[in-house]
């Protein structure tokens, strides 16, 4: 069985790589519409907090979850910086974007579902 502190770790490591898929997701879509880096590190935040604002909303659980640790925001504006770089130089597959879209939506789903049973919310 795993203890608290392990399963508090894994969920820890799971939020930060699941936002940094969908940053990093969110850069290269804004790459394929040639924005600034300013556009490209505002569309890969909302890319990668923005489900999870909508799932906190939905079961009232306030505040919102990149206000109380704003981890999420760096780690969003950190991968966004450098898939901004990354994709400028190097070339990539255009099947990536939808790799990682998935992988991310695997690991969010996981985690919306730990969040709302947390809360105390029914199947």
């Amino acid at each position: 069985m795993i203890n608290t502190v392990d399963y508090n770790l894994l969920i820890g490591i799971a939020e930060i790589v699941g936002t940094a898929v969908f940053a990093i997701t969110g850069a290269i879509a804004a790459q394929g519409k040639r924005l600034d880096i300013f556009g490209v590190v505002v569309l890969a935040i909302v890319a990668a907090v923005g489900g999870g604002t909508v799932r906190d909303v939905i079961l009232d659980a306030s505040p919102v979850f990149w206000v109380v640790n704003n981890t999420s925001l760096y780690v969003a504006i950190v991968s966004a910086i450098v898939a901004f770089i990354a994709c400028r130089y190097l070339s990539y597959p255009r099947r990536l974007m939808l790799i990682l879209d998935a992988a991310g939506l695997a690991l969010f789903v996981v985690l919306g579902a730990e969040k709302a049973h947390s809360l105390g919310m029914s199947p």
